[in-house]
């Protein structure tokens, strides 16, 4: 009785936050098949890869979500991204103690939900935001000047502020 093994390669490509998986048949070259087994690998083969499977990533599967890190040089910029993702707002003290970021909404449509925050004793933040909706929202944080009982210090105010729009994939 001939027994032979087929191995099989899974190949995963991404477009636009859609995950497939290939399979494709790896047949050794020192391998020879009668014909009709060779015409029923080709038949298994030729249905492993005429079928795709699709995941769609999303905020409750199992695989993680992408995450965006938005830091003090973020102040200004534009970031884009889609539901699911993660949105990370981290601010360093730089000499100043800053809040947890908040959202400003452009529009109806709650765009970020706000997961976690916290301030450090050294007054920096971080504030961690998931993408629910579409649309654009502003994500700001105000910084205060530390003046460690220092009389003379006028205490400097500083806004940071990014926009995060999260489009239709």
């Amino acid at each position: 009785m001939a027994s032979w093994s087929l191995t099989v390669s899974m190949q995963s490509d991404t477009i636009e936050g859609v995950v497939f998986h290939r399979a494709h048949p790896v047949i050794p070259p020192h391998r020879r098949l009668r014909p009709a087994a060779a015409l029923g690998v080709a038949v298994a083969a030729g249905a492993l890869l005429a079928a795709p499977v699709a995941t769609t990533v999303d905020a409750g599967a199992a695989s993680p979500a992408v995450t965006k890190v938005l830091t003090n040089a973020s102040n200004g910029t534009t970031v884009v991204v889609t539901k699911g993702f993660q949105v990370e707002v981290k601010l360093a003290s730089d000499g100043f103690r800053w809040t947890e970021a908040t959202t400003i909404n452009a529009g109806p449509e709650v765009v970020l939900q706000f997961e976690s925050g916290h301030v450090g004793l050294n007054g920096s933040s971080m504030t961690g935001f998931r993408v629910v909706g579409y649309g654009e929202v502003t994500l700001q944080a105000t910084g205060v000047k530390k003046c460690s009982n220092n009389p003379a210090c006028t205490p400097v105010v500083m806004t940071w502020r990014a926009n995060v729009i999260s489009y239709v994939p």
